[in-house]
C-alpha cells in the first residue's frame, strides 16, 4: 500500500461500493451493486442452486463506522532496531 488514496480508497469508492459493478448475470440481475459484506449499501444477494429454488440472502449491517485512521504500523524488526537505538 504505497498510496492509500490511490488503492484502499479507490477499491472501496471505484468497487464495493459501486451501485453498477459488472458483475456475472444471477437470476434477473444484470449487475452485482455494491459489496454484500464491504459496502456501504449493501444489495441483496440471490443464492441461485441448481434443482432448488433461490435464496435471497440479506446482509444488514452490524457494524457502523463512526470515524476512520490511517495510522502507521512498522514491523517487528523495525520497532526493533528502534528500540535499541539503531534507528534514530
Amino acid at each position: 500500500m504505497a498510496n492509500i488514496a490511490e488503492q484502499f480508497e479507490f477499491l472501496q469508492i471505484a468497487w464495493a461500493n459501486a451501485a453498477d459493478f459488472p458483475g456475472v448475470v444471477l437470476g434477473d440481475a444484470k449487475r452485482d451493486g455494491p459489496d454484500p459484506v464491504i459496502g456501504e449499501d449493501p444489495a441483496p444477494v440471490r443464492l441461485s442452486r441448481e434443482g432448488q429454488n433461490d435464496v435471497e440472502l440479506d446482509f444488514r449491517r452490524f457494524v457502523v463506522t463512526s470515524g476512520a485512521i490511517y495510522a502507521f504500523a512498522p514491523s517487528l524488526s523495525t520497532l526493533r532496531r528502534l528500540g535499541t537505538g539503531e534507528l534514530v
